[in-house]
Protein backbone atom coordinates (compact mmCIF):
# COMPACT_ATOMS: atom_id res chain seq x y z
CA UNK A 1 0.00 0.00 0.00
CA UNK A 2 0.80 3.61 -0.86
CA UNK A 3 1.72 6.23 1.57
CA UNK A 4 -0.28 9.17 1.59
CA UNK A 5 0.39 12.08 0.09
CA UNK A 6 2.21 15.10 2.28
CA UNK A 7 2.46 17.54 -0.07
CA UNK A 8 5.89 19.07 1.16
CA UNK A 9 9.14 19.96 -0.40
CA UNK A 10 11.07 16.63 -1.09
CA UNK A 11 7.89 14.81 -1.91
CA UNK A 12 7.63 12.71 -5.26
CA UNK A 13 4.70 11.51 -7.01
CA UNK A 14 4.17 9.58 -10.12
CA UNK A 15 2.03 11.28 -12.96
CA UNK A 16 1.16 8.59 -15.52
CA UNK A 17 0.53 9.34 -19.02
CA UNK A 18 3.29 12.54 -18.98
CA UNK A 19 5.77 9.91 -20.88
CA UNK A 20 7.79 11.33 -24.01
CA UNK A 21 6.84 11.17 -27.47
CA UNK A 22 7.38 7.78 -27.83
CA UNK A 23 5.23 6.64 -24.86
CA UNK A 24 2.94 9.05 -24.16
CA UNK A 25 1.00 6.92 -21.77
CA UNK A 26 4.12 6.47 -19.92
CA UNK A 27 4.48 7.92 -16.77
CA UNK A 28 7.36 10.02 -15.04
CA UNK A 29 8.27 10.35 -11.36
CA UNK A 30 8.25 13.82 -10.24
CA UNK A 31 9.44 15.92 -7.09
CA UNK A 32 7.92 18.83 -5.79
CA UNK A 33 10.04 21.84 -4.93
CA UNK A 34 7.91 23.94 -3.33
CA UNK A 35 5.27 24.65 -0.67
CA UNK A 36 1.77 25.39 -1.56
CA UNK A 37 1.52 28.95 -2.30
CA UNK A 38 -1.41 31.14 -1.60
CA UNK A 39 -2.63 30.48 -5.29
CA UNK A 40 -3.24 26.96 -3.90
CA UNK A 41 -0.15 25.26 -6.38
CA UNK A 42 3.22 23.93 -6.15
CA UNK A 43 6.30 24.22 -8.38
CA UNK A 44 7.09 20.81 -9.32
CA UNK A 45 9.98 18.66 -11.55
CA UNK A 46 10.12 15.39 -13.58
CA UNK A 47 12.99 12.53 -13.77
CA UNK A 48 13.74 11.03 -17.15
CA UNK A 49 15.45 8.56 -17.75
CA UNK A 50 19.30 9.35 -19.41
CA UNK A 51 19.34 8.35 -23.10
CA UNK A 52 22.65 10.84 -23.69
CA UNK A 53 21.07 13.85 -24.39
CA UNK A 54 20.03 14.97 -21.25
CA UNK A 55 20.45 18.03 -19.14
CA UNK A 56 23.31 17.23 -17.17
CA UNK A 57 22.59 19.77 -14.45
CA UNK A 58 21.58 16.84 -12.13
CA UNK A 59 21.94 13.51 -12.38
CA UNK A 60 20.36 10.74 -10.51
CA UNK A 61 21.63 7.42 -10.29
CA UNK A 62 19.81 4.06 -9.13
CA UNK A 63 19.06 3.96 -6.02
CA UNK A 64 18.37 7.68 -5.30
CA UNK A 65 15.16 7.04 -5.23
CA UNK A 66 13.32 3.22 -4.81
CA UNK A 67 11.57 4.28 -8.29
CA UNK A 68 14.75 5.32 -10.09
CA UNK A 69 15.51 2.04 -11.75
CA UNK A 70 18.16 3.34 -14.27
CA UNK A 71 20.23 6.45 -15.08
CA UNK A 72 18.33 9.72 -14.51
CA UNK A 73 18.18 13.60 -14.74
CA UNK A 74 16.10 16.36 -13.81
CA UNK A 75 14.12 17.72 -16.91
CA UNK A 76 14.60 21.32 -15.37
CA UNK A 77 13.15 22.32 -19.02
CA UNK A 78 9.68 20.90 -17.68
CA UNK A 79 9.22 22.81 -14.42
CA UNK A 80 5.78 23.88 -14.23
CA UNK A 81 3.30 24.39 -11.66
CA UNK A 82 0.46 22.23 -10.20
CA UNK A 83 -2.72 22.80 -8.73
CA UNK A 84 -2.55 20.81 -4.95
CA UNK A 85 -5.83 19.92 -4.96
CA UNK A 86 -5.17 18.34 -8.46
CA UNK A 87 -2.43 16.47 -7.01
CA UNK A 88 -4.23 15.55 -3.85
CA UNK A 89 -7.42 14.06 -5.91
CA UNK A 90 -5.13 12.82 -8.19
CA UNK A 91 -3.50 10.28 -5.12
CA UNK A 92 -6.65 9.85 -3.18
CA UNK A 93 -8.10 8.22 -6.39
CA UNK A 94 -5.00 6.05 -7.36
CA UNK A 95 -5.12 7.95 -10.61
CA UNK A 96 -1.42 8.93 -9.25
CA UNK A 97 1.19 7.71 -7.04
CA UNK A 98 2.54 8.95 -3.69
CA UNK A 99 6.56 7.85 -3.67
CA UNK A 100 7.79 9.16 -0.61
CA UNK A 101 10.18 11.97 0.53
CA UNK A 102 13.40 11.89 -1.61
CA UNK A 103 16.25 11.71 0.59
CA UNK A 104 17.69 15.65 1.67
CA UNK A 105 21.24 15.32 -0.13
CA UNK A 106 19.91 14.26 -3.29
CA UNK A 107 16.52 17.07 -2.83
CA UNK A 108 19.73 19.68 -2.24
CA UNK A 109 21.14 18.76 -5.55
CA UNK A 110 17.74 19.27 -7.36
CA UNK A 111 16.99 22.36 -5.98
CA UNK A 112 20.26 23.83 -7.00
CA UNK A 113 19.47 23.14 -10.42
CA UNK A 114 16.74 25.59 -10.75
CA UNK A 115 18.65 28.23 -10.43
CA UNK A 116 21.87 26.15 -12.32
CA UNK A 117 20.27 24.90 -15.36
CA UNK A 118 19.77 26.56 -18.90
CA UNK A 119 17.11 25.09 -19.34
CA UNK A 120 14.81 26.37 -16.09
CA UNK A 121 12.48 28.88 -16.91
CA UNK A 122 13.10 32.52 -16.10
CA UNK A 123 9.85 32.84 -14.70
CA UNK A 124 9.92 29.21 -12.68
CA UNK A 125 13.65 30.03 -11.45
CA UNK A 126 12.03 33.72 -9.63
CA UNK A 127 8.93 31.87 -8.64
CA UNK A 128 11.56 28.75 -7.03
CA UNK A 129 13.34 31.94 -4.99
CA UNK A 130 10.40 33.85 -3.93
CA UNK A 131 8.50 30.79 -2.83
CA UNK A 132 11.92 29.07 -1.16
CA UNK A 133 13.16 32.44 -0.08
CA UNK A 134 16.90 31.48 -1.56
CA UNK A 135 19.10 34.17 -3.70
CA UNK A 136 19.11 33.81 -7.43
CA UNK A 137 21.32 31.75 -8.97
CA UNK A 138 22.39 29.91 -6.04
CA UNK A 139 19.50 28.18 -4.20
CA UNK A 140 21.13 28.87 -1.11
CA UNK A 141 18.71 30.83 1.39
CA UNK A 142 19.49 35.15 1.82
CA UNK A 143 22.10 35.78 4.26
Amino acid sequence: MKPPLRLVRSATIHIPNTGSVRDRAGGHLFIVLTRTCSNGQNLLVPVCTDRGRADRTCLLGVGDHPFIRSPSFIMYAHLALYDAQVLHDGVKSNAFGAEGLLEERIFARVCMGVSQSPHSAPRYQRYYCEQTQTKPNTGKAPD
